[in-house]
């Protein structure tokens, strides 16, 4: 594109040059030299836009346009007032762009951290159980297909159930019952929030399904419900003596399913982290504690344009927040052929004294969880700062309080993790550069061919038009009565002019004797017929004055803008 308007301003020229010659107008050499100095930056800017619009699409111009903080805002209001309502007609939470579509980070209205998140009530519970609740959240509910650019969900069925009936859900060994009484405070949403997966309510609800057994989460109306549910407390010992090959087949193809485009060296890191275990719970364990390693924040930015979030956040941005955590514990565990899902709710907050526990905004939280032959679904935190179920010194029922954060935690020394992989420095491609060199070179070889004799032309005849040429461009045209000899004087006495300055004195004595014979060769060859002698004698002094000229323009010049 930069060649093709150079080569429209050149064309362009010729064109204008061709007619001024047809009628006999007069014109400067300057005008070629003007038109291609506007040319260039043209070029330039042609260029750059050549260069610069492929990386640009309206799909990022969308997105760059969802990161304003005024527009994530608006979604964070529209989040809080609708999250979880039933779309009409029957339908169903999706990703963006509905099942299989792009996906979503669900927890996304996080980001910016704005304090009134940590003013908004939206849940209170009063919680009665023997189990053990440590690192167990308020569950809605779970994302099955990662697209590559987030989460969706895939086909549901919805079966009603009856008040204080039982949720047929599949068996499961080591887990404990839990009662709770919920008040939903924030908007009339339909989504049943509970510890573990429910069992019972005290009002009719909706449950919905993933085939025959799944339950993904429970619809029902009104903003108070009591319920039951179950939560796993196997031990580690127990989980340790469990069997991929056991699960259920409909589970495991389900929940390892990953899309081809996910970058190999994700999975290569799977296979380093936990591929060498020997059981399926220090798999997911070690995947855990390895995310452990990375940086809590909110103040990040999305991931850029089609790229990977899971890969970004591992190998690029190495921060975030629980989305990128959990989806990358999903996907690293899915990797190694655990099944595993996203979970979304709220992260556990300590009682009052009265035996209340109240959940803010900020509190949105997801987490991931994996299957365990015989004992289903069990939870796990890999999300920096935040309290695992899994590690022994949080064995109280007393979940840590989110807002002001548990402290770090140390990852144990007999799981021999790798280290958080190296950024790697990605050094853009030196578009600029290249760019830049290609015009040096093109105006380089420009200058020379512009410099040397065309071929079959008469050398004295052309180094006496250039040196003519430059006279005019020094204001010193040659004048229609004068003779050869008669603008030598003139020019002569003009270049007399730049005697009182020392550094010019000596190159315009050195340049007399040349145009001295330049005007020579030219009168013999148009008034004597001598068209044999003279070729080299002319191009030899035409090289010694030309630069002396070139830089007496720019003198010139100089002095112009000075005055």
């Amino acid at each position: 594109m930069g060649l093709t308007a150079l080569l429209t301003a050149v064309m362009h020229y010729i064109a204008l040059a061709d007619g001024w010659e047809t009628h006999q107008v007069d014109y400067s050499d300057e005008v070629r030299t003007d038109l291609l100095l506007h040319a260039a930056p043209i070029a330039l800017v042609l260029l750059a836009l050549a260069l610069a619009l492929p990386n640009y699409s309206i799909r990022r111009l969308v997105q760059s346009f969802q990161e304003q903080p005024a527009v994530q805002q608006a979604e964070a209001l529209l989040e809080r007032a609708f999250g979880g309502v039933e779309a009409g007609g029957g339908g169903q939470p999706r990703g963006r762009d509905g099942v299989g579509g792009l996906g979503i980070l669900p927890r996304d209205f996080l980001l910016g951290n704005a304090p009134e998140l940590y003013e908004t009530v939206v849940l209170t519970a009063v919680v009665q159980s023997e189990a053990n609740l440590a690192g167990i959240h308020w569950r809605a509910l779970s994302y099955d297909v990662y697209t590559g650019r987030g989460w969706a969900l895939s086909e549901e069925r919805i079966e009603p159930i009856a008040a204080n009936a039982t949720i047929p859900l599949p068996e499961a060994a080591a887990a404990g019952v839990v009662s709770q009484t919920v008040h939903w405070v924030q908007d009339e949403r339909l989504a049943r929030y509970t510890l573990g997966l429910p069992m019972q309510f005290n009002q009719d609800v909706d449950t919905i399904w993933r085939g025959q057994t799944d339950l993904v989460r429970v619809n029902g109306d009104g903003p108070t419900y009591t319920a039951l549910t179950q939560v796993p407390q196997a031990t580690q010992a127990m989980l340790r003596a469990t069997a991929v090959t056991d699960i259920p087949p409909a589970i495991l193809a389900r929940y390892t399913a990953l899309p081809d485009e996910v970058p190999q060296r994700v999975l290569d890191l799977a296979q380093e982290v936990a591929g060498s275990r020997s059981n399926p719970y220090d798999q997911a364990r070690a995947l855990e504690q390895f995310l452990r390693q990375y940086d809590y924040s909110l103040e990040i930015s999305a991931a850029p344009g089609s790229e990977d979030p899971v890969d970004y956040f591992l190998f690029e941005q190495q921060a975030g927040y629980c989305d990128y955590f959990a989806s990358a514990m999903v996907v690293l565990a899915r990797a190694v052929g655990l099944p595993a899902r996203l979970a979304v709710g709220y992260l556990a907050q300590p009682a009052d004294a009265s035996g209340v526990q109240t959940m803010v905004q900020i509190n949105g939280h997801s987490w991931a969880e994996v299957y365990f032959a015989g004992y289903g679904w069990v939870e796990f935190e890999p999300t920096a700062t935040f309290a695992s179920p899994h590690t022994s010194q949080f064995g109280a029922t007393q979940p840590p309080d989110f807002v002001t954060q548990a402290p770090e935690f140390a990852v144990p020394d007999n799981l021999n993790l790798p280290p958080v992989p190296e950024v790697a420095v990605s050094r853009p491609f030196p578009w600029l550069l290249l760019f830049a060199v290609g015009v040096l070179a093109w105006l380089i070889g420009w200058l020379w061919r512009r410099a040397q004799l065309p071929a079959g032309a008469d050398a004295v005849v052309w180094s006496y038009g250039h040196w003519q040429q430059h006279a005019a461009r020094l204001g010193q045209s040659l004048k229609p009565s004068q003779t050869p000899q008669e603008f030598l004087a003139e020019f002569q006495g003009y270049l007399a002019g730049y005697g009182r300055f020392p550094r010019l004195a000596k190159q315009i004595e050195q340049l007399q004797p040349h145009l001295a014979r330049l005007t020579s060769l030219y009168v013999q060859r148009r008034y004597a017929g001598d068209e044999a002698s003279g070729q080299l004698q002319a191009l030899e002094s035409w090289q010694r004055v030309k630069r002396p000229l070139w830089f007496l323009r720019i003198v010139r010049r100089f002095a112009t803008s000075k005055r």
